[in-house]
């Protein structure tokens, strides 16, 4: 995981650091909204490397959470829309690991940041989509709301507007959906870095 408190995507602000010491690696720092941090067993840790030739460069390590002595797994409250991923923070106090540790094991010291991006390709397609789905709900839900105003009663002025809003919102999921799969099959054809991808991607997250 990337984020932390202070950093998100930006690998720059990054903290956690992995202290090569002894021919092991001492790993610290905090990562915060872990999907399913509270179910799994093991995390990919992304953490600043300091020796082995490589300081400064991000290296993804494997963490094992449970029973580790270093590692709290503190739940956080459910995530709107995605209840029951059991999103955690995971605060690491000098976890002692070894070069089999590290995803990609030696080859991959250093790579971090590489992994990272291509991990992030695909969650921005999987993260709009769970978006896509929760203004989906909403919007049917909000339809039935009306129709149940409309048993009630509604002046001709309310019914128009409410109509307009609806329309607009119609409209909105439909593009996004469509912007979504456009950049699903970039990315399902290895286009992940295309200017198109990212844009369709930012644009049916709004």
């Amino acid at each position: 995981n990337l984020t932390e408190p202070q950093a998100g995507s930006d690998t720059s602000l990054i903290e956690a650091t992995a202290k090569w010491e002894n021919g092991k690696w001492h790993v610290s720092g905090e990562k915060t909204f872990i999907t399913v941090g509270t179910e799994a067993d093991y995390a990919i840790v992304y953490a600043k490397t300091l020796g082995r030739g490589v300081d400064g460069e991000l290296t993804a390590f494997i963490v094992p959470l449970k029973n580790t002595a270093g590692v709290t797994v503190t739940h956080l409250d459910d995530m709107s829309g995605q209840g029951g991923t059991g999103t955690a923070t995971i605060a690491i106090q000098d976890l002692v690991l070894a070069d089999e540790d590290i995803l990609g094991e030696i080859d991959g010291l250093g790579r971090g940041k590489e992994m990272a991006f291509a991990t992030l390709a695909a969650g921005r397609v999987s993260i709009t989509s769970i978006i896509l789905a929760s203004l989906e709900t909403a919007l049917s839900e909000a339809v039935e709301g009306y129709r149940r105003r409309l048993d009630l009663g509604l002046t001709a002025e309310e019914s128009q507007t409410i109509e307009s809003q609806l329309w607009n919102l119609m409209a909105d999921a439909y593009s996004a959906r469509l912007l979504l799969m456009e950049a699903a099959r970039y990315r399902d054809a290895g286009d992940d870095a295309k200017a198109d991808f990212i844009l369709g991607v930012s644009l049916a997250n709004l």
